[in-house]
């Protein structure tokens, strides 16, 4: 991420799985505003008190976890490994679509909008359709994580569609390799084709069935 964003001022920064803040605390100074979305309790208290101890007038935090729809989701493990999981075992927690909530909060513009939720990233994806295909977010980077079923293919296929590039592919650390993607000068339209349902449409995502992972 430093190679992409070292040079430059960015008025609005997400921060999506912000767990205990190292994104967030990294792009403060150079940043406007930072939404930071986190649903862990424990991730949350952590993130709270270094946002206190370090002074940050400039962060919004959101203590739901994205989501493809406004859902109660379970988490399980904890620290960076926290992740939704299937049924009731876990701590609850409140799932929101990342459209909703740059919406509620009146956020027209993304200028980078960073994603690690351990798996969950296609559910994070579709609920932010809306605001990738009309191009309001510039830079997306997102963390794949392998283990937990999620492909590559899959990913840069979702934000293709809406036109985006990828510019970067760093293969990182035990199988999660960040993927950068910037938006195209293209025109997207905003009426969906069938070919675009079929990436987007999870009742067919085989992988997100896998494994619905989060933060």
């Amino acid at each position: 991420m430093s190679r992409i964003t070292r040079d430059g001022f960015f008025p609005v920064v997400a921060d999506v799985g912000a767990n205990s803040g190292d994104f967030t605390l990294t792009m403060s100074g150079v940043s406007g505003m930072i939404l930071a979305v986190e649903p862990s309790p424990q991730n949350l208290r952590e993130l709270r008190q270094n946002i206190r101890i370090n002074g940050l007038e400039n962060v919004i935090v959101r203590d739901v976890a994205a989501h493809h729809s406004h859902s109660e989701l379970s988490l399980a493990s904890t620290g960076s490994n926290v992740h939704v999981v299937s049924g009731y075992n876990g701590s609850r927690v409140k799932g929101e679509p990342l459209d909703f909530i740059l919406d509620k909060l009146e956020i027209e513009h993304v200028d980078v909008l960073k994603v690690d939720v351990q798996g969950h990233e296609i559910a994070v994806l579709q609920g932010l359709r809306k605001h990738l295909k009309s191009g309001a977010v510039t830079l997306v980077a997102i963390e794949v994580h392998l283990k937990r079923g999620i492909r590559v293919e899959t990913i840069r296929s979702m934000i293709e569609v809406c036109g985006y590039s990828l510019i970067l592919k760093d293969d990182y650390l035990f199988d999660q390799p960040h993927l950068y993607f910037k938006r195209s000068n293209l025109t997207v339209s905003m009426d969906v084709t069938i070919g675009d349902d079929r990436v987007w449409d999870i009742s067919n995502r085989s992988d997100l069935e896998q494994s619905p992972t989060l933060q």
